[in-house]
């Protein structure tokens, strides 16, 4: 591999890595979309706020048990298409529960669907990512900006 091909590598680098910032953003904010929106979301439909706890847990739940498909698709499709797809699933899922969720079992749903696109964008893909676009000597920079988001 010749000297400006690493460069240029290297450089695009830390364009992937601002990628996995901006995925990292994706999946914090639809971690803690739930719990900010508990108690309206218990006043609103009459419910205990430990009613609601259902969906934390279904979220969980999802997202630890297909993280192991995400990354097995990570080796089938690549990164940036995982990623992309993951990220989609994420924001139309939490799009739709703001804009058609009328019902606590159809948010319920779909927040738990959410967590199901969040195991494509976290723990499976990340130290792929990193070990793909970095050097071993500045994987750790890399790590620090994704882990950021």
């Amino acid at each position: 591999m010749s000297i400006d091909t690493v460069l240029k590598k290297s450089r695009y680098a830390w364009a992937v890595a601002t990628g996995g910032f901006s995925t990292q953003v994706c999946y914090v904010m639809s971690m803690v979309i739930w719990g900010m929106n508990i108690t309206s979301m218990a006043q609103g439909f009459g419910l205990d706020k430990t009613d609601l706890a259902i969906g934390a847990s279904l979220y969980g739940l999802m997202y630890g048990l297909t993280a192991f498909v995400w990354g097995s698709l990570v080796n089938k499709i690549g990164l940036r298409k995982t990623m992309s797809i993951a990220s989609f699933g994420v924001g139309i899922c939490i799009l739709s529960i703001g804009l058609f969720a009328d019902n606590v079992w159809v948010i319920i749903v779909l927040y738990a669907l959410a967590g199901v696109f969040v195991g494509g964008i976290i723990t499976s893909i990340t130290p792929k990512l990193l070990s793909t676009w970095f050097a071993v000597n500045t994987r750790g920079k890399g790590a620090i900006v994704v882990s950021m988001g």
